[in-house]
Order: structure tokens, then C-alpha cells, then sequence
């Protein structure tokens, strides 16, 4: 099982982005991962905010089911769906 923190680490890539993650209140069982390169564009309800992370949106959606189990683990949850937005 890989740990949240490695799945969203700083790697060494010419742009980060802001990462935040948000409940999906209508489906209990969706996880939104928000990544955006302007702080202030995060959604305001967000449920856990990870900080400035040096990733691409593509590594991310690329480790998507990685991160998902990452997230269940690291927060006790039991997300069955994943969103990157």
C-alpha cells in the first residue's frame, strides 16, 4: 500500500499545484481531488488541503486508484470513486 504522501509528493517538475481534497455531499462514496496552480482557486469547503505539491495533473490522474486507497487509509474512509479535477 503506498501512503498518500508519496502518491502526492514534491517531485521535481517545473510547475506545482495547490491540491485539496472535497467530499462529494449528494454521493458519499466520490473523493474529489482538486488541483489548482492558484491557491484562491480551491473550492472554498474543502475538506482537507495538502499544500503546494510539485506534480502534474497528468502523474496524478495517472495514480489515481493509488491515491484513492492512499486517502481511505490515511484518513479511515471508504471512498469507492475518485475525481481529479
Amino acid at each position: 500500500m503506498t501512503s498518500l504522501s508519496n502518491i502526492i509528493k514534491m517531485n521535481h517538475v517545473a510547475q506545482g499545484y495547490y491540491v485539496g481534497l472535497m467530499k462529494n455531499y449528494n454521493n458519499p462514496d466520490v473523493i474529489i481531488v482538486q488541483l489548482r496552480k492558484n491557491k484562491d482557486c480551491l473550492d472554498c469547503e474543502l475538506w482537507q488541503y495538502l499544500g503546494l505539491r510539485m506534480v502534474t495533473k497528468e502523474y496524478v490522474r495517472g495514480h489515481k486508484f493509488e491515491l484513492l486507497d492512499a486517502i481511505n487509509l490515511q484518513y479511515g474512509k471508504t471512498f469507492t470513486r475518485i475525481i481529479i479535477d
